[in-house]
């Protein structure tokens, strides 16, 4: 069974070894949406004490975990300022992916925290199809291309959006 909860500082050992796994599994993808430098444990850090990243776990065990805020992302060819809501370090542990567990994150978030006529916001890279893959199954539509300050040389990160209430089932 699938607990959905907030992450705590307890937490953090194994949300790095998390992404850590993460990471290395994007390499061998060959999509390029992190550096080593980041997400970092300190990132992943503030989100827990900004209580803004939540966790699916199975068995005790974390499979999923991203932040959902109303922080804006901005780069160059985006910048979001009003009060919307973010999400960020989207992840699904590299054993469980493609069973549904990133579609199960997204419908917690949006049906607990969103309001009808809010919208939602993500980007990710253009290497990233399974990212997109879910974005796209979801009602998100890709609104714009930016380029992410200190990840230049990844190319084009894909703005995707969502309007709570527009075609919810």
């Amino acid at each position: 069974m699938m607990i959905f909860e907030p992450a705590v500082e307890t937490d953090l050992s194994e949300l790095e070894q998390l992404l850590a796994s993460a990471k290395q599994s994007m390499t061998k993808q060959g999509i390029y949406q992190w550096t080593q430098e980041y997400p970092n444990s300190s990132d992943i850090l503030t989100d827990i004490r900004q209580e803004e990243l939540f966790l699916i776990k199975e068995v005790g065990r974390i499979v999923c975990m991203g932040t959902f805020t109303r922080k804006p992302m901005s780069g160059k060819g985006f910048n979001k300022e009003d009060l919307n809501w973010f999400i960020k370090r989207l992840v699904t542990h590299s054993d469980e992916t493609g069973k549904g567990i990133g579609k199960c994150w997204l419908d917690f978030c949006i049906s607990h925290f969103c309001q009808v006529g809010e919208h939602v916001y993500s980007c990710t890279n253009h290497t990233n199809f399974p990212m997109q893959r879910l974005f796209q199954k979801n009602q998100f539509e890709k609104i714009a291309e930016m380029t992410v300050e200190k990840r230049e040389r990844m190319g084009s990160f894909y703005v995707y959006e969502r309007e709570i209430g527009k075609i919810d089932e």
